[in-house]
């Protein structure tokens, strides 16, 4: 079909549609019906664009709304997100067409000022590459009050990113699952979901910019989700371009969620001075061979900012299964933890079940009613 124009007023175009078709579904403002819709359905072709991302964008352009329509099925490339803009895509299937993700925004200012207030909720997002996207499917830098809830997304290769967090701030991710196409080479570590430091060593998009300030993460939750890759979760060294002090990762939340590392830590928090991990099934099955790779959760600082030893890391109320060990809690610079408190929690080692904990480089240590085990 031949591209016409986009759409000018979408809402009036599909209560046409909707009228002349004697739908009994109600549409609101801001739904937008995908092009395999339009096309068996529309009356004229001068009323939509033949394009499911030019009419995705042209209603977020619109009214930073867009609801996409349960049981279609929508193709999209990336949207440069701007702040405030909300994306409701329960119910809907969503494949991205080209290599390059989803979702990105313009970078523009420090201090957690690029990007705020977004919202997307629901869809299931997939690739149509069988091997997955190779770099990251949902970036969000210097950005603030992000939420992601309710999605299935499985786009990404394991050496990809499905959610990348540069410097931000009051992030959720809630309810959602989290998969990996393709397989994991021997050697890969990479992290489905992470939690990262502003810096050009880490991101080179930055390099030579004043946003390559150290920034680092703050309150960020993730929560009754399923994620899996070689890494599940990893919050990254704040080292980064060498500046000292470096920050650390504060208000990390990880919270009844499902987490399994392919072939490397299922959960590791690096540079970071106040977490709580608690309610989690969190797996790694690489092999002991993998070293530290192959640890349950881990908790490690690299850097020199000794907040971290005014800070809390709680670990409640987990089963956590790791070869090296099921816990570790290590330093690598002359900086402590400050409290850290393990507790209830159900701890597997390939090691042997002594070997479950290693804890070192810390102010105070809880360790109370934890249950060991060896895992084969």
């Amino acid at each position: 079909m031949k591209t016409v124009r986009l759409i000018k007023q979408m809402v009036f175009g599909i209560l046409t549609v909707a009228a002349l078709w004697g739908t009994s579904c109600p549409v609101h403002a801001g739904t937008l019906h995908s092009v395999a819709y339009l096309q068996k359905h529309a009356s004229e072709a001068d009323d939509y664009s033949d394009s499911d991302q030019k009419n995705f964008e042209a209603e977020l352009e619109k009214d930073g709304f867009v609801k996409l329509v349960k049981g279609e099925t929508y193709h999209l490339g990336k949207t440069t997100l701007q702040s405030g803009w909300k994306i409701d895509a329960t119910g809907a299937t969503i494949y991205g067409s080209g290599n390059y993700g989803f979702f990105d925004h313009k970078r523009t200012k420090t201090n957690y000022g690029s990007l705020s207030n977004v919202v997307i909720k629901g869809g299931k997002w997939l690739s149509e590459s069988k091997n997955g996207y190779l770099k990251t499917l949902i970036h969000f830098t210097h950005a603030q009050n992000i939420k992601l809830q309710d999605m299935y997304i499985k786009a990404t290769n394991y050496e990809g990113h499905t959610v990348e967090l540069v410097a931000c701030k009051n992030v959720t991710i809630e309810n959602c699952t989290i998969l990996p196409k393709g397989k994991s080479s021997a050697d890969c570590a990479e992290e489905q979901i992470q939690i990262d430091v502003a810096a050009a060593s880490t991101y080179p998009a930055l390099k030579g910019t004043k946003l390559a300030n150290g920034g680092v993460c703050k309150k960020i939750t993730i929560k009754n989700c399923t994620v899996k890759g070689s890494r599940a979760i990893c919050a990254n060294s704040t080292i980064g371009d060498g500046k000292k002090p470096n920050k650390c990762h504060s208000g990390i939340t990880i919270k009844n969620c499902k987490l399994t590392g392919e072939n490397g830590e299922a959960l590791a928090l690096f540079d970071t001075s106040n977490a709580v991990v608690k309610g989690n099934k969190i797996i790694t099955k690489s092999p002991l061979s993998r070293d530290s790779y192959s640890i349950g959760c881990h908790f490690h600082i690299f850097g020199t900012d000794k907040s971290s030893e005014k800070g809390k890391i709680t670990v409640m109320n987990n089963t956590i299964k790791g070869g090296r060990q099921a816990f570790q809690v290590y330093s690598h610079s002359n900086v402590l933890f400050g409290t850290v408190v393990l507790k209830n929690n159900k701890l597997y080692c390939k090691r042997g079940a002594e070997n479950a904990i290693l804890a070192d480089c810390y102010k105070k240590f809880i360790n109370q009613n934890n249950k060991l085990h060896n895992w084969s």
